[in-house]
């Protein structure tokens, strides 16, 4: 069955009747919730910046790290090889 709008003033109407009661159901079941568990939610939010606090810390502690651990192996290796440059010239 094929239908034919003929009249998209009377569509845009509804369309916009039937937005305008979504965004009202969405604010009302955001205001439900907030005002039935606002103690807990508030708690649990906490906890979990807090949570994401920490694991920031441990994340910019791990990346000094290797940053650190990087650059001893860089030097570990400049240094044998100029310590190997240096026997092949003692050997000569």
């Amino acid at each position: 069955m094929e239908l034919v709008n003929r009249d998209e003033g009377y569509v845009s109407v509804l369309a916009d009747a039937f937005h305008k009661f979504c965004r009202a159901r969405r604010k009302l079941r955001l205001t439900r919730l907030s005002f039935h568990s606002s103690n807990h939610l508030e708690k649990s939010l906490q906890l979990l910046m807090d949570r994401v606090d920490d694991l920031n810390q441990d994340i910019v502690k791990y990346n000094t790290y290797s940053r650190n651990l990087s650059k001893q192996q860089q030097q570990k290796h400049q240094s044998d090889k100029r310590r190997k440059k240096f026997q092949e010239n003692e050997d000569r």
